[in-house]
């Protein structure tokens, strides 16, 4: 590698213009597809397809679900408005329809009927009160016979108050029912469910809805709830991430370098190459994988970050070398001193992060691209790049002594007594975290919910959406095996129901008797046996033509008539049948426990065996898959890593000190996850593969000088000093993603950065020790 690297350094110093030929074609083809670049989303995106899980949502999924949105309207005139405001609407050509009504039961079914609905209506039917009932009736016919009509043959027998107190039981608390809107008079609120014609995700297409419904609303205070509104917030939110965290990271890291390198020159020679890198990987990686996942926008912070590390390395050793020989000697000798170790340090990162991308979750993919395409352009554009800007800066030639405090500092603190037992306290919790995390101390979750923020204002609308209907709108979705008892599952429903644990059923299995509505149900056709005959008698008794009374006594005998006990089967999934029945508990479940708490309740009452169809709740199951990707990559990358080391080093103490760092910051961060049981989830997962490659890459820096300077204590502070420069210019890339307003994308952020700070500090404390330098010196 030495004889291509030294080969490549001679072809820059003999073919400037080729190379900076090739340097404007290939950015400019990354800027000419930079338009093309695209942001997903949909935030499923990141979670495997092939989860159980997953292909039964996926199976039953219903494209007009995923279409649908609520609309919390308020005024304090809605009751007179909402006629326009729903033919407004309906005038959109962007939704397929517009659901204003209340859309509530006209009557209670028996099935779920208490037994004193159904004893006061067996007695309302008994022959007495039924024939009480239609002289009533034809006594309003004699006193006014054109309004009285319509209400004698809606209801001749004075049945629609217990139908009615049935019905007000079933809606939620405060609703108006007379005015057919799902509307609350006292909150001064109703509801509109509204379905659009396109997936909500296609953002051009949301951001089109929102601004008509917007226009069509003006003048009322309204809000959305759903996918739409979702899909707008996310996209903006992504977005604002990725300009917040180059806005933030590109000022600073060139702030950071001037006060270190006390130049204005030389950190904007740091830079250059990096946002070349950075354009690069956002143009290309952009047309090669499409829509890149809200993990993939970040990766041009991080990228900002490890590409300066290339160009630090690099310049620092050029500078060095271009104080006793020419540009082009110097040129070479940097390439050939740090060109290995920069290779290493990517390949390193890559393979490390390949491991993870190739496995369960293939969100990570994108992200994968792009940082794979700005590593290999960052070391690229540091050996290409640097090489022909040094010679216009003559500065560079002149002596770089500025010390650094920290590198001095530590360096002090290593060779004293107290550098040898503090380096074995950093080994003993590296280990101890090591220990915790393969003891199964991690925790793992791929809620979605952890990658958006916890304050959007979703959460507070969707409680006011709960107290208004009385129940979660989104309701759980169960499939009862077929071949389960319909008796002792409808009881389990009944019990769930009866214990406040579920606000409301639906399904064919809900309209299904439980073993006491059974009972109750058999006293009550036992008492109104006959009903309709002996109905049928006294019209004509008393005068009455049958024929206008028909289609009411149909009706009624529909609403109670016995459900059936057992609905046919309405889902097949993977050769099972099951019947389907939807859940909606009391109050949205917010949270992993929550959620977890009502599946086993679910459970115990209607069998281990049932599966779930929840969109809110997907990712509870996919934590151990998350642990099964950890293990693998873990398991796969060490390895190959360690190989990679001994391959460039050799076998022996040098390729361990250079394994060093990078034991004891994943140690040390896997310690504190486990200590303070902050979830590792699909976001922020991918920060262990970059500490992997971090902590290689300083302790290859530091094994490669300590033996190119045979111990010699002047190279050795010069390669921490550039260390240390890499750690801050690291830290800032992935600090600047805390700023981010996407939880797993400052998760990220602040997990990398607390492993690239460890690495750096068991780079000078600890690897010195390793390869014996502290102990001649002292």
């Amino acid at each position: 590698m030495k004889s291509l690297l030294a080969w490549h350094a001679r072809q820059i110093a003999r073919h400037p213009r080729r190379v900076i030929a090739a340097l404007v074609v290939v950015t400019l083809g990354a800027v000419l597809c930079l338009p093309r670049l695209t942001i997903e989303s949909d935030l499923s995106a990141l979670l495997p397809k092939d989860h159980p899980s997953l292909r039964l949502a996926e199976a039953l999924s219903s494209e007009e679900a995923s279409r649908t949105m609520w609309l919390l309207l308020e005024g304090a005139d809605l009751a007179e408005r909402l006629p326009v405001l729903e033919a407004r609407l309906l005038e959109s050509p962007l939704l397929e329809t517009v659901d204003a009504s209340a859309d509530l039961p006209e009557r209670a079914g028996l099935a779920r009927a208490t037994p004193e609905v159904l004893d006061a209506l067996a007695d309302a039917l008994a022959p007495a009160e039924r024939r009480a009932a239609l002289e009533r009736a034809k006594a309003l016919l004699a006193q006014d016979p054109i309004a009285g009509r319509g209400l004698v043959q809606r209801d001749p027998f004075g049945l629609r108050w217990l139908l009615d107190e049935a019905r007000l039981a079933a809606a939620p608390p405060g609703l108006d029912l007379d005015s057919g809107y799902l509307f609350w008079p006292e909150r001064e609120l109703a509801l509109l469910m509204v379905r659009g014609r396109r997936e909500p995700f296609d953002i051009d297409y949301s951001n089109a809805l929102l601004d008509d419904l917007a226009a069509r609303l003006e003048g009322v205070e309204w809000e959305a709830l759903g996918g739409y509104d979702v899909a707008r917030r996310d996209s903006t939110r992504i977005r604002g991430d990725m300009t917040r965290s180059l806005g933030w990271s590109i000022p600073l890291l060139l702030l950071a370098l001037v006060l270190s390198t006390r130049s204005l020159v030389v950190p904007h020679l740091y830079v250059v190459p990096t946002l070349l890198a950075v354009v690069w990987a956002l143009g290309y990686g952009g047309a090669l994988v499409g829509p890149l996942t809200p993990l993939a926008v970040g990766s041009a912070a991080i990228l900002m970050g490890l590409g300066v590390d290339f160009c630090i390395h690099y310049l620092d050793r050029y500078r060095e070398e271009r104080r006793t020989v020419g540009h082009a000697l110097a040129v070479e000798r940097a390439h050939v001193g740090t060109g290995r170790a920069l290779f290493l340090g990517m390949a390193t990162t890559l393979v490390a992060f390949g491991s993870l991308a190739l496995g369960s979750f293939p969100g990570t993919a994108s992200f994968g691209v792009l940082l794979a395409l700005g590593l290999v352009g960052a070391w690229f554009a540091a050996l290409s790049v640097l090489p022909l800007l040094a010679p216009s800066f003559p500065s560079l030639a002149r002596r770089d002594d500025s010390p650094s405090r920290v590198v001095a500092a530590l360096t002090r603190l290593g060779a004293s007594r107290a550098g040898l037992p503090l380096a074995l306290a950093g080994g003993a919790l590296a280990v101890a975290g090591w220990v915790g995390a393969l003891a199964g101390g991690l925790r793992f979750d791929a809620d979605p919910s952890l990658l958006r923020p916890r304050d959007e204002r979703f959460a507070a609308r969707a409680a006011e959406l709960d107290a208004a209907l009385g129940a979660s709108p989104l309701g759980l979705r169960v499939l009862v095996p077929a071949e389960r008892d319909v008796t002792a599952a409808a009881t389990a429903v009944a019990s769930l129901l009866d214990d406040g644990l579920v606000a409301r059923a639906e399904g064919p299995l809900a309209a299904v008797p439980g073993r006491r509505q059974r009972t109750t149900l058999a006293e009550f056709e036992e008492r109104t046996a006959g009903w309709r005959a002996g109905a049928e008698a006294d019209l004509v008794a008393l005068g009455f033509r049958l024929e206008p009374f028909r289609a009411t006594l149909d009706e009624l005998a529909d609403t109670l008539a016995r459900p059936g006990d057992a609905p046919t089967p309405d889902v097949t999934f993977e050769g099972r049948e099951y019947r389907s029945l939807t859940l909606h508990p009391p109050r949205t479940l917010a949270g992993r426990p929550a959620r977890a708490a009502f599946r086993a309740e679910v459970e115990q009452r209607l069998g281990a065996d049932v599966l779930f169809v929840d969109a809110a709740g997907l990712g509870d199951s996919l934590g151990p898959l998350l642990r099964g990707d950890l293990l693998w990559s873990l398991g796969v990358s060490a390895p190959l890593v360690a190989l990679l080391v001994v391959l460039v080093l050799g076998a022996g103490r040098a390729s361990f000190a250079a394994l060093v760092p990078v034991f004891a910051g994943l140690g040390i961060v896997l310690g504190g996850l486990v200590v303070t049981g902050f979830p590792l989830h699909p976001g922020n997962l991918l920060a262990l593969p970059l500490i992997l490659g971090l902590g290689v890459d300083d302790g290859i820096h530091m094994v490669l000088r300590w033996r190119e300077a045979r111990g010699a204590a002047g190279p050795l502070r010069s390669t921490g000093r550039s260390i240390w420069r890499t750690t801050i210019t690291t830290g800032i890339g992935f600090g600047s993603l805390l700023f981010a307003r996407s939880p797993a994308i400052a998760s990220l952020g602040a997990l990398a950065g607390v492993g690239a700070l460890v690495c750096f500090l068991a780079t000078m404390l600890a690897v010195p020790h390793v390869l014996g330098r502290y102990d001649r010196a002292r």
